[in-house]
């Protein structure tokens, strides 16, 4: 036996070194992998997340509060908003999207923060109007710009008697043309 391992002793040597070469470059292959997806982790946790709610007050009335909320551990800043469409009011006859909060942008959002903004849907000048889009542009503390988009419908929110309900344009329409059948009927 130890003939045989005197004689084949390069071959056994070049065989283990092999093996020791393909564990080596396997254990870099997952190092490497590691650390890719390290570095995506910590980049993640890293980034501010901004969450947009919108919460329903009252189906009646059409109120709803807008909820922004930083849902990281990172403090989100210069957060600037896009509102399309803009014909939502947010209180005697101001629209949402002159608010000092949407108008300005909030300038810091720390972690777990959240700003709320009441508003009411008045009435609509076309059907468009019964979704609303928000941007939200925002960067963290290395500088970097996101951007959410939120989409709310408020078919969504209205109650088994909001689906029959008539909108204020639509029953501002009616009387219109009740009041000329009736000035047509009286000449």
């Amino acid at each position: 036996m130890i003939e045989f391992l005197n004689c084949n002793s390069s071959a056994i040597q070049a065989i283990s070194s092999i093996f020791m070469l393909l564990v080596t470059v396997a254990y870099s292959v997952a190092t490497y992998f590691m650390y890719k997806e390290m570095k995506q982790s910590r980049l993640l946790l890293l980034t501010p997340e901004i969450q947009l709610r919108m919460v329903p007050i009252s189906n009646d009335f059409n109120q709803y509060h807008l909820i922004v909320e930083n849902v990281s551990n990172q403090t989100a800043y210069n957060l600037s908003f896009i509102i399309s469409p803009d014909n939502f009011i947010y209180f005697k006859n101001i629209k949402l999207v002159e608010t000092e909060i949407v108008a300005k942008g909030i300038p810091v959002l720390t972690s777990l923060d959240k700003r709320n903004i009441c508003f009411i849907v008045l009435a609509r000048n076309d059907r468009n109007s019964d979704t609303l889009s928000i941007e939200i542009n925002y960067s963290g503390f290395d500088k970097r710009n996101h951007t959410r988009n939120f989409y709310f419908d408020f078919n969504q929110y209205k109650g088994p008697t909001g689906i029959y309900r008539k909108d204020t344009h639509d029953i501002a329409n009616i009387l219109i043309e009740i009041n000329e059948n009736l000035k047509k009927g009286k000449k």
